[in-house]
């Protein structure tokens, strides 16, 4: 067979539930396990974009309000991980 079809790629994707093929990926390319998954928030992100600032900045300004509370556990990794982004970005300028 040709090495662009790979049947035992195709009868995974196409016979078997989304979580087993999930762990197949991972321990295929542990490095990118969830290619597809990945491109599709990509994708609703972009769709998206408007109301995620939104609630970015909502976020930003008001953190103690109830209304969001169940994102705290998801908000503040991820706003950690961009702060630490930015001061790195920022070094690295200054050090020029």
């Amino acid at each position: 067979m040709s090495e662009l079809f790979d049947l035992d790629e195709v009868s995974l994707q196409c016979f078997t539930n989304k979580h087993v093929y999930k762990k197949y990926l991972a321990k295929k390319y542990p490095t990118n396990a969830f290619p597809s998954e990945n491109t599709e928030i990509q994708q609703k992100a972009a769709l998206n974009a408007e109301a995620l600032v939104d609630l970015f900045t909502r976020l930003v300004q008001n953190t103690t309000d109830d209304k969001y509370s169940f994102l705290n556990s998801k908000y503040f990794p991820f706003i950690e991980a961009c702060i630490d982004y930015l001061e790195k970005v920022e070094r690295q300028e200054s050090a020029k």
